[in-house]
């Protein structure tokens, strides 16, 4: 069953009978297909491998328009790292509107378009989970594995959204750190730079003086360690 009608108040849920479902976080995505705005198929299998992020949003909803930049910002940052699929909620009458805002926001990742409105059982699907009754602007993370690993409202700014995305992200190689010994000069000797055995520190304030390790051809010692990234 998924949700047909909500009454304006929320006194009353109308249920329709569907094959669809609405899935649970930490469930595997279920098996559905998009139709972009380009007239492509994106199928829910296409999703495995990559960190991706589905945006359900309507030209008629304020504050899904008003982060739009957070969003693109979000894609600038992430780069191919994430993907973004758009999935538009209007109905035929609004769609010329909702292409405007598209162009006008300048959003180059797919946009989905079904111009059913609210009755697309896509969002209904999506749309009631994590007891979201079809609230939008609406976000769902898809992780590399397909797993359904977010879904709300992404925050202020979008920072909730942000910090979950980097929590699934791929880290990078970890780097791998050994001590050795740092070859630093000794305090009071002038480092070699020409190459010539070691020269003693001049000072206007205080005599001339070899240090104390000094040995023929050598004006470095081992004096302390630093970690090196190798």
């Amino acid at each position: 069953m998924l949700i047909e009608n909500i009454e304006p108040d929320g006194s009353a849920i109308t249920l329709t009978p569907t094959s669809l479902r609405v899935p649970k976080l930490g469930e595997s995505l279920p098996a559905f297909s998009l139709e972009t705005q380009d007239g492509k198929t994106i199928n829910s299998y296409d999703l495995k491998g990559k960190l991706t992020l589905l945006d359900f949003w309507a030209s008629w909803c304020k504050p899904c328009t008003e982060k739009f930049p957070d969003l693109t910002q979000l894609s600038k940052t992430f780069g191919d790292r994430l993907g973004i699929i758009s999935i538009n909620i209007d109905d035929q009458p609004r769609w010329e509107e909702a292409k405007q805002i598209i162009r006008r926001y300048r959003l180059t990742w797919p946009q989905v378009v079904a111009r059913k409105g609210e009755d697309d059982p896509i969002w209904k699907m999506f749309g009631g989970m994590a007891n979201n009754q079809l609230g939008i602007p609406y976000y769902v993370l898809v992780d590399p594995h397909g797993r359904l690993s977010y879904a709300g409202q992404g925050g202020a700014d979008l920072s909730e959204l942000r910090g979950r995305i980097e929590e699934l992200l791929p880290k990078g190689n970890r780097q791998n750190k050994r001590t050795i010994p740092e070859i630093v000069p000794e305090q009071g000797c002038a480092p070699r730079r020409d190459g010539n055995r070691h020269r003693p520190h001049l000072s206007s304030t205080r005599p001339t003086r070899r240090c104390p390790n000094y040995e023929p051809g050598c004006d470095r010692r081992l004096s302390s360690t630093a970690v090196v990234v190798t």
